[in-house]
């Protein structure tokens, strides 16, 4: 599967290995955007490992979104030149960095008091996860459900996820 899916073959190749680099250096710090793990300010005071973990946490976003911001210069600059159009940004695999305002919990139901219905392992809560909020991984499984696919324009415009 071709990470950065916009089907041109004359896509700018430093757009391509830029975007490629990004990703692989910020991968955490997407995962921690979209499966937020909440650390109440109790647990931040009894717990030396949480209390690093957040402190880190805090350390990759800003760090990923300081080269977030550098890579949409390179991306603006290339639209500006008209390398490719606006459409890339609607492709399904062009990986959006979350605001802080949109962080989710790790899974739907979190928020139930009883502890017993939650899922008991990491990969159950991120079944549950996705079957609630398929965003979540950027519609990478499932690509033609992105937004971008009831554009009629844009269908057949990216290249798929089996491609």
């Amino acid at each position: 599967m071709t990470p950065l899916s916009f089907n041109r073959p004359d896509l700018p190749r430093e757009i391509v290995e830029s975007y490629l680099d990004y990703e692989r250096a910020h991968l955490q710090a997407y995962w921690e955007s979209t499966h937020f793990l909440p650390i109440t300010p109790d647990m931040y005071v009894d717990d030396a490992s949480l209390r690093l973990y957040h402190s880190e946490r805090k350390q990759r976003r800003a760090r990923a979104g300081t080269a977030w911001r550098a890579f949409l210069q390179l991306v603006m600059s290339s639209l500006r030149a008209r390398d490719f159009d606006l459409d890339l940004l609607l492709d399904p695999f062009f990986l959006h960095f979350p605001m802080r305002k949109e962080c989710k919990y790790w899974y739907p139901g979190i928020e139930i008091p009883d502890k017993t219905q939650w899922p008991a392992t990491l990969r159950e809560a991120l079944e549950v996860t996705h079957l609630h909020d398929p965003w979540r991984n950027h519609y990478r499984d499932h690509a033609q459900a992105h937004p971008a696919e009831s554009v009629a324009r844009l269908r057949g415009k990216f290249v798929t996820p089996t491609a």
